[in-house]
């Protein structure tokens, strides 16, 4: 999952119309490599700090000091919003703006109406061996 997250986040950098932040909304159940293809993307970038879930605090940014186009790597889990009172509270659109910024958004179903037009969506499913995954992915419309 990891080096598919790096030659996957390396091609949609030179995609990347940079009108607004560079986002890949991740889709799929617990456990099914979100965080994994965060971790390998953020690597890729040499993002400073390591990637673990952010579930508990729901938004975790990581600078990425030796990118010469982007500034920021934010990794949001959405799993425990509840209202869109609390998702307003994350600021995600300020920062949705800023195109020198990468967001990554676990369980992005909770942020449809705010995700931009170009965003990468990508769906996560178990494959057939335990550790197999299988990811479809489609640009936002």
């Amino acid at each position: 999952m990891e080096s598919f997250a790096r030659d996957f986040v390396r091609d949609a950098i030179g995609l990347h119309k940079k009108s607004h932040a560079l986002i890949f909304a991740l889709s799929g159940n617990l456990g099914s490599g979100k965080t994994a293809f965060v971790r390998g993307a953020a690597e890729s970038l040499k993002a400073k700090g390591a990637v673990t879930s952010p579930t508990f605090i729901i938004v975790r940014r990581l600078s990425l000091k030796e990118a010469d186009e982007y500034n920021n790597l934010f990794h949001v889990d959405l799993y425990r919003i509840k209202t869109v009172e609390e998702l307003k509270q994350l600021e995600l659109e300020d920062a949705m703006r800023n195109h020198r910024n990468i967001i990554f958004i676990e369980w992005p179903e909770k942020a449809e109406y705010i995700i931009p037009p170009g965003s990468f969506l990508l769906s996560f499913e178990y494959g057939e061996g335990e550790d197999d995954r299988t990811v479809a992915w489609s640009r936002k419309a």
